[in-house]
């Protein structure tokens, strides 16, 4: 169960970046058009 706990957290670490860094860039382009 631990384990799992671990790669659940470690997924969720990963795919958070990677979803604030194409929210930044497309709030970006909207607030400025």
């Amino acid at each position: 169960m631990r384990r799992l706990s671990r790669r659940v957290n470690d997924r969720r670490i990963l795919i958070k970046p990677m979803f604030f860094d194409f929210d930044l860039p497309t709030t970006g382009l909207v607030s400025q058009n």
